[in-house]
């Protein structure tokens, strides 16, 4: 696996995520397709039979494919209304980083090198804080005491 190869998991309870529904995650290589907008094509569809792993409370497909796929999962509303959704937690196959969300929160989590973290911190436009790994889960920045 080259350093173009990363997992993606998904969540298994996302309301698009159920026979019938109009579920997508489309790696389809580096071209960017165009919405569809009579069906969306059998090829879009996700995989529900992917391989699984569970954490506490959570099952998740899992996914393979080159990072910029990432932005491509979510469902199709309608035949031209794709509603996005990011991955719960995703990661190189080297295993340098990893970006979690859980889903009952409103933070991401990013796991990295100090250098990785310094410029996540110093990016423009982003609300960034530094956290210990055995931080509490619940946000203590937002949330009043």
């Amino acid at each position: 696996m080259g350093t173009d190869q990363h997992f993606f998991a998904v969540w298994e309870g996302w309301g698009g995520l159920h026979p019938g529904a109009h579920s997508l995650h489309a790696f389809r290589g580096e071209g960017t397709e165009e919405v569809p907008t009579d069906f969306v094509p059998a090829e879009w569809q996700l995989d529900l039979s992917a391989p699984t792993f569970s954490l506490p409370g959570r099952t998740y497909l899992l996914f393979a494919g080159p990072v910029h796929e990432a932005t491509r999962t979510g469902h199709w509303v309608t035949a031209d209304w794709f509603d996005p959704q990011s991955p719960s937690i995703f990661w190189p196959a080297d295993h340098a980083w990893c970006v979690s969300t859980e889903i009952d929160y409103d933070s991401t989590l990013v796991g990295g090198t100090s250098e990785l973290i310094a410029e996540i911190l110093n990016a423009p436009g982003l609300e960034a804080w530094p956290i210990d790994p055995d931080a509490p889960r619940t946000d203590v920045l937002n949330d009043p005491p």
